[in-house]
């Protein structure tokens, strides 16, 4: 076998490398929304605290 053929090509490189970026950023995408999703039940579970405790305090 010759050199060239068991040598990548330069597009097989970048198209490798461009799918790699691809599922990176997917994955990096997904991660961010649990993240977001978590700080925004965080964030809802302080407000009916909150609201529970002027409830208390009012009454």
């Amino acid at each position: 076998m010759s050199n060239a053929a068991t040598s990548l090509t330069a597009s097989t490189r970048l198209l490798r490398v461009l799918a790699a970026l691809a599922l990176l950023f997917g994955a990096g995408t997904l991660t961010a929304c649990n993240m977001m999703e978590g700080a925004g039940e965080d964030i809802s579970a302080g407000g009916d605290a909150l609201n529970d405790a002027a409830e208390d305090a009012k009454d």
